[in-house]
């Protein structure tokens, strides 16, 4: 019997071969150089940064806690009277309470003014903050590579994809060297030990001839010897065996052929995301300094006097604008308010300084009594009252013609079941000696006739005071004092005859508005002579017309 062949040599070569099989492992080509300029501080365009920054903090910076509450705009307001109130006189309350009116509509677009602007300051300080906080974590990635990252990945996926596709494309070389030799000779080498297997197999250890059932054995309808049916059986079992080795060697390489290329591939495409991601760390850093540039500019603005948005700068006007025309509303509401209880008998209670909301509380109270005086014109009655100022003065009217000056009372009787007496104006118009009814024969004096008196001609300048001290009575019917003393003399330059073709001139129409005729130590005084010549001491009487605005009762 031939010795059987010996392994080992052929194991030894299976090793050798397996192991140059391995490839070396493969290096990333990386460019260490864009690394790192990718990983720098960013550049700012503008040199002061450090300044900005730290005058933005100052300014815009948002405390650990948050932000506190904005205070309303009147919070801290006090009220700080000046020497120029006084020339707002209680009798005027129409027009000061409209001059309120007018002043506390600047006060709300005052606040109107810088709520917006609080908001726009509140929206960039939580603008910078958020700058300012995300830029340093910027610094921080763009130092640990986001910027770069991508690139080096690419570079690595590509690396490994490249070994791939090698260590692939070696496999499908085994694949395709196995099934070679399987076809070549294997096939062959395998078939001939089974087929030898099977013959031995069938022969019993013995040294007769074979007969019989040991010799001749039916199976599935054919007769033969058993050894024949062994052989075929073997040889058919080998051939079914070789065919599904080859379709697994078969498969196996394909799929080693689909990932080779797969991972070429890839590799492509990581190569080209390799050149993107180089080029894109010049990029990301280009865009981030564009950026941070821009807002570095708006910080600029935000802080530089005179910036577009230097929302505390111009947020101090709008306040000062506000207290400025707060104040004054509230100045010429204290003199209204007293007229209005003097005058009127309407005393509603006004808003207390500092409480909550007090600015709309006050608007709200100027409305509402500007309300109640509208109400209270509809139901006025306006007329003009002539007196005689000869009347007036009685005993003192001819002492007073020879110095053109009369002292009188104007008594409460005149305005009989009227309430509310205010004046609008006063005119003024001198009367002459009557003309007669008749024409009379010429007086003779001293041998010579005498004619009659001219009318008065040309025009009288004049001054008439008020009475210092007057009353006025309110619709309920009680009487009330008021003080007049600081109501200045009215004035008169065309003083005519009161049967003259022009109207008589109206003085006094704002300065003594609402003041009450009503009162003792009126006072009138005419210029000497009038512009044509005419002298005052020939005058009859002196007519003072009343503007008045009354309610009846």
């Amino acid at each position: 019997m031939q010795a059987p062949k010996r392994t080992a040599p052929m194991r030894e070569a299976l090793r050798a071969r397996a192991g140059s099989a391995a490839e070396p492992q493969t290096k990333a080509a990386i460019d260490r150089q864009a690394v790192a300029e990718g990983r720098k501080p960013l550049a700012s365009r503008r040199k002061d940064v450090a300044a900005l920054r730290a005058k933005a903090a100052e300014l815009y910076g948002i405390p650990s806690a948050g932000l506190a509450p904005v205070p309303a705009i009147e919070s801290l307001f006090k009220f700080a009277p000046l020497e120029s109130d006084g020339d707002f006189h209680y009798q005027h309350v129409e027009p000061l309470l409209d001059e309120a009116a007018d002043l506390l509509a600047r006060c709300a677009e005052a606040r109107s003014q810088r709520e917006s602007l609080l908001m726009e300051k509140w929206k960039l300080q939580v603008e910078l903050d958020r700058f300012f906080r995300l830029d340093q974590i910027r610094e921080r990635e763009r130092a640990a590579g986001a910027d770069t990252l991508p690139y080096e990945r690419a570079v690595l996926g590509g690396a490994a994809e490249s070994s791939l596709e090698t260590n692939y494309k070696n496999a499908e070389g085994q694949w395709k060297g196995l099934a070679d030799d399987l076809l070549a000779s294997g096939f062959n080498r395998r078939m001939a030990a089974r087929e030898l297997s099977a013959w031995v197999s069938a022969y019993p250890l013995k040294d007769t001839e074979l007969r019989g059932d040991d010799a001749i054995y039916t199976f599935d309808g054919v007769r033969k010897a058993k050894p024949d049916h062994l052989f075929e059986a073997a040889r058919m079992e080998a051939d079914e065996a070789a065919w599904e080795q080859i379709a697994g060697l078969m498969a196996r390489r394909f799929a080693a052929i689909a990932a080779s290329e797969a991972a070429r591939l890839r590799k492509e495409s990581l190569d080209l995301q390799a050149q993107w991601s180089l080029a894109d760390i010049g990029f990301r850093g280009e865009r981030a300094e564009a950026e941070r540039d821009a807002f570095w500019e708006k910080v600029y603005q935000a802080q530089t006097p005179g910036g577009l948005m230097n929302y505390s700068e111009r947020i101090a006007p709008a306040e000062r604008q506000f207290s400025a025309s707060f104040r004054d509303a509230l100045a010429r509401l204290a003199a209204a308010r007293r007229g209005l209880k003097e005058l009127f008998d309407y005393a509603p209670p006004f808003p207390l300084e500092g409480t909550p909301g007090y600015f709309d509380e006050v608007a709200a109270w100027v409305r509402q009594a500007q309300a109640r005086m509208a109400q209270s014109a509809r139901m006025d009655q306006n007329y003009v009252l002539a007196v005689s100022i000869k009347g007036l003065a009685k005993s003192q009217w001819e002492a007073g013609r020879s110095v053109a000056e009369w002292t009188f009372d104007v008594p409460e009787e005149l305005f009989k079941g009227q309430a509310q007496v205010r004046l609008r104006g006063l005119g003024l118009a001198v009367v002459g000696e009557p003309e007669p009814a008749e024409p009379a024969a010429p007086k003779v004096k001293g041998g010579k006739a005498e004619a009659p008196p001219p009318k008065p001609a040309g025009f009288w300048s004049a001054r008439l005071s008020l009475p210092p001290a007057a009353t006025v009575r309110h619709l309920s019917g009680a009487t009330a004092g008021m003080d007049q003393k600081s109501l200045p003399a009215c004035y008169f330059g065309r003083v005519a005859d009161r049967d003259s073709s022009r109207d008589p001139e109206i003085a006094g129409v704002q300065a003594i508005h609402n003041a009450s005729p009503i009162g003792k130590q009126w006072k009138l005084t005419l210029s000497p002579r009038s512009t044509d010549g005419t002298p005052t001491a020939e005058l009859r009487d002196v007519l003072l017309y009343l503007h008045v605005a009354v309610r009846g009762i």
